[in-house]
């Protein structure tokens, strides 16, 4: 809750500068015309010339998003440049053309861009040249999506930057090979040097360097799925991007999409739709048009992906009438698929199914697998939304054989999604099963992939070891001081002063040094399983792991939120401790692993992590247990007109995926369908019940008095059998 609050403040903030300071910065009052005024205005002087053109590039490629153009004047620009025959002067014009990489139509016409500087590198003997050379040619293979060689070519960059001791260029080249082992899948090699180029950029105090070090990592923090990570170093980059003398509006904007991006993934989509209506106006009203279009894709996907059909209609007929008959005569494609959208919100599935057969028709023609699975997957969640069951099969089976095909983990994970809903809707179990532990292993499989543990603990490891260098370098200026000032008095005195001191510093570091690998592995121990913690210590990384027959405990306390209305938040806290504190004891007498807390809930396992013996009976022992220490507490705080709380309980007995989650602080955390029944069951229970499913209740049915309340339904989850366990059963010798 702090955090989405503090987000919510965060977004709003940031808007409201950004869009005081868009007014006044960068292009906000330039335009086309403008421009090319200026540029016929500079052929007196070429410095001025070159400006010129470099401005206009740069409005074709971030403003106006006419890449075509932008290719273009760049070309007439690098050939302005080298007739100068000035070393400095190319290297400005052609390093800023690489700069804007995302924006190059040619990847070709990059590497013999690329070329030509190695050409004029080897006629002149010029080291910068030679650097420069090696880093254009590994960002053109970047840009060709041929990282092992970019790579290669990257290393070779650093290796010239280090002869030449130029702390510049192979902070630059650090970058560079960070970037391409983050394509490369290496995702600790890639931490390892973005953390290098950080230090350098640091000690160097170059913002520019430090701004490339945040969005190299940002980027691989968000295909890593760390968003809160992406999100914290892309602030990062915003903020030192408001203290250059000249703010960039087209850079602003930039940034200010990427951190939406970010923020999509982080579920907080009422801040962005608000965000992106009042930065759409902003864009429109003056003439950004790269940015104009980038948000209304985005805009898009945040609505179509919460079915907010309705809203986007509105967008488009009401709010922005203009962009859809802009769609309907310039975009078929995109147009087809706003009008199957349309219709299905008006009730009107056939029309919208015709629609939805157009897109795909279109997509077909394209041949582009990436595009076609993605496509596929909306119209088949379309199907799925309107009981088009057969229909919505046969297209998402082509989905999942087209994903399998493209090896894309996300698609194949919502394609099985889908497939699991269809064949339980059609009553082939055996079938949605199948599915589910395929999209179980795929999803297990996706979370391997990006290593997230691996990079918060390299990244721990190395703001510590920057903490131990800094207090090392005061200690060391602390003897360097004293053994100066001692070399003017006594000798022998000073000397053993001296002796003492370093002796007593050394002390004191080794002391401190292991006084926080003590407290460090107790709070690693306290907030992860004993073995999880060993492997993030050993290794650096952690593995996920499947764990059959775990019984799942949910406890809600009813009544929180009320009673929460009445008291402070000092005594709120002391009050809800009080009961967990009491539940952790429960959880250590019956062997159970304690998994979190969220709010009043309480959630906790029997049966894992590895050597957890604790089976279903013991957790209906724990629930059992707790409901009575509950009462006991009531009772106490009722006679001293205190606030008392009941309890609600639901178990669940299935298989579970477990492993380290989140990006700030360590979670160890639990997923999987079985989770989720665990928690239906605890909504449908009743204050002082234990409510459980028919897969616990085979295994405790002997030891315990239950009642049968018959199929119950769950949300989501169909009719499920359940049960009240009453009492433990009196089992004689």
């Amino acid at each position: 809750m702090i955090l989405r609050i503090f987000n919510n403040f965060l977004c709003k903030w940031l808007l409201l500068f950004v869009l005081g300071c868009l007014q006044f910065q960068g292009f906000a009052s330039v335009n086309e015309k403008s421009l090319w005024k200026n540029y016929n205005n500079s052929k007196h002087s070429v410095t001025a010339e070159l400006n010129a053109l470099k401005e206009l590039s740069k409005y074709y490629s971030t403003i106006k998003g006419d890449l075509e153009a932008f290719d273009t004047i760049t070309q007439k620009t690098m050939l302005l440049a080298t007739q100068t025959n000035n070393e400095d002067i190319i290297i400005e014009v052609y390093d800023y053309y690489y700069s804007l990489n995302d924006y190059i139509v040619s990847q070709k016409a990059a590497y013999q861009h690329a070329q030509e500087i190695a050409r004029l590198a080897q006629i002149t003997g010029s080291e910068n040249l030679l650097w420069y050379s090696q880093h254009f040619l590994s960002l053109a293979r970047f840009g060709g999506f041929n990282f092992k060689e970019a790579l290669l070519l990257a290393k070779k960059g650093l290796e010239t930057a280090k002869n030449a001791g130029n702390a510049y260029f192979k902070c630059r080249s650090l970058v560079q090979i960070g970037s391409c082992y983050d394509k490369l899948d290496d995702k600790k090699e890639a931490l390892e040097h973005f953390l290098q180029a950080l230090d350098l950029a640091e000690k160097l105090d170059n913002d520019e360097l430090k701004m490339l070090v945040y969005d190299a990592m940002s980027y691989m923090f968000l295909f890593n799925k760390n968003y809160l990570k992406s999100q914290e170093y892309r602030l990062r980059h915003i903020e030192l991007l408001k203290r250059q003398p000249i703010i960039d509006t087209a850079t602003i904007l930039s940034d200010e999409y990427r951190l939406l991006e970010i923020q999509v993934n982080l579920g907080i989509n009422d801040e962005v739709e608000q965000k992106i209506e009042s930065l759409l106006k902003f864009t429109k009203q003056n003439g950004y048009e790269k940015g104009y279009v980038d948000l209304w894709s985005l805009y898009r996907s945040v609505l179509i992906d919460n079915n907010k059909f309705k809203k986007l209609q509105e967008v488009y007929l009401v709010q922005y009438p203009e962009e859809y008959k802009n769609v309907k005569e310039n975009n078929h494609k995109l147009f087809h698929r706003l009008k199957a959208y349309f219709l299905e919100n008006d009730k009107n599935i056939d029309s919208a199914n015709y629609y939805w057969k157009l897109v795909i028709a279109d997509i077909d023609k394209e041949k582009h697998l990436y595009k076609s699975t993605h496509i596929q997957l909306r119209y088949a969640e379309f199907l799925l939304r309107n009981k088009l069951y057969a229909e919505s099969l046969k297209i998402t089976l082509k989905a999942n054989a087209g994903a399998i095909e493209l090896k894309y983990l996300p698609n194949r994970i919502k394609a099985t999604q889908i497939l699991v809903e269809i064949y339980a809707m059609q009553g082939d179990y055996e079938k949605a099963f199948q599915y589910k532990n395929e999209n179980a292993w795929l999803t297990l499989k996706l979370n391997e992939e990006t290593e997230q543990e691996g990079l918060m603990i390299l990244e721990l490891q190395h703001q510590i070891e920057q903490r131990q260098l800094e207090r090392l370098k005061e200690e060391q200026q602390q003897i360097a001081d004293l053994r100066a000032s001692k070399i003017k008095s006594n000798a022998f005195a000073g000397g053993l002063i001296l002796f003492l001191v370093l002796s007593a510093l050394i002390f004191r570091q080794y002391k401190q040094t292991r006084t926080e690998k003590e407290r460090s592995d107790a709070l690693l121990l306290n907030i992860l399983p004993e073995q999880t913690a060993r492997e993030l210590k050993k290794t650096g990384v952690t593995t996920a792991h499947q764990f059959e027959n775990v019984t799942i405990l949910f406890g809600d306390i009813v009544g929180f939120t009320k009673i929460a209305e009445k008291l402070n938040a000092q005594n709120l806290v002391k009050e809800i401790d009080t009961y967990f504190r009491a539940f952790d004891d429960i959880m250590e007498t019956y062997g159970l692993e304690k998994i979190k807390t969220v709010g009043d809930a309480y959630v906790a396992v029997g049966g894992m992590p590895h050597n957890n013996k604790a089976t279903a009976s013991d957790v209906v022992s724990a629930a059992i247990a707790m409901q009575e220490k509950v009462e006991a507490l009531s009772k106490d705080r009722l006679r001293l007109n205190m606030p008392a709380f009941e309890l609600r309980v639901g178990l669940h007995t299935g298989n579970v995926i477990a492993g380290v989650v989140g990006s700030k602080k360590f979670q160890y955390d639990i997923w999987g369908d079985a989770v989720n029944i665990a928690a239906r069951m605890e909504q449908n229970s009743f204050p002082g019940k234990i409510n459980i499913s028919e897969d616990t209740f085979k295994r405790v049915h002997e030891n315990f008095t239950c009642i049968s309340r018959g199929q119950i339904e769950a949300k989501n989850k169909g009719m499920i059998n359940m049960y009240f366990v009453e009492h433990q059963k009196n089992i004689e010798a």
